[in-house]
């Protein structure tokens, strides 16, 4: 099944209340060094599925974060936690989503792991996707924050978080917003990709 993806709508104070919590310092978007962290606030247009207006046709465009940065070559996959899921099939969900731009990230490869020594140095934690407490029902869905080495242009962490108040399904149920595509969306930026806001 083809994904379809809306245009998405740039929030950064909702998406900051999203990132924050435990394990996220104030100002992690705004790591000392070399670090900046690249923060995607995605509204509740991100879906194909759910409450809202719906996409009628997939887009080929596509920007790259910060100037191109990329994940380094590297052997070691990359390690990611699972964590406050409202669900076991909603994290299987968010592998399936990763597994998608997996494919297509040809440096790296990406692991869910149950503990992880790897940190990312914009947030001094591990790599997460996690729902939290965001702004409610509607507005925004999920937030993604990309941790770049501006020295290198390298992707070197990433956070993703879900608003826990929205609803979620990993069933095709119309009435709620779908894991997987949301999830797929957020991969994206995990992967280097940005937004697009041209119609």
């Amino acid at each position: 099944m083809k994904l379809k993806m809306s245009r998405l709508l740039l929030g950064v104070a909702a998406g900051m209340a999203l990132l924050a919590g435990p394990g996220a310092p104030a100002g992690a978007d705004e790591a000392p060094g070399t670090y900046v962290e690249v923060t995607f606030s995605d509204s509740d247009l991100a879906s194909s599925n759910g409450p809202g207006p719906q996409a009628v046709t997939e887009s080929d465009r596509f920007v790259l974060i910060n100037g191109g940065a990329g994940w380094p070559q590297d052997e070691a996959p990359v390690e990611y936690l699972v964590i406050d899921e409202p669900s076991r099939a909603a994290a299987r969900a968010v592998e399936q989503a990763v597994a998608t731009l997996d494919g297509f990230i040809t440096t790296r490869s990406f692991s869910r792991v149950s503990k992880s020594s790897q940190i990312n140095p914009c947030t001094g934690q591990p790599n997460t996707v996690s729902w939290r407490s965001g702004d409610g029902p509607g507005g925004t869905l999920a937030v993604a924050g990309v941790c770049v080495n501006t020295q290198a242009q390298a992707i070197v962490g990433f956070r993703i978080a879900f608003d826990l108040f929205d609803t979620w399904a990993t069933n095709g149920d119309p009435e709620s917003f779908d894991v997987q595509n949301v999830a797929t969306h957020e991969a994206g930026h995990m992967a280097g990709l940005g937004h697009v806001n041209a119609p």
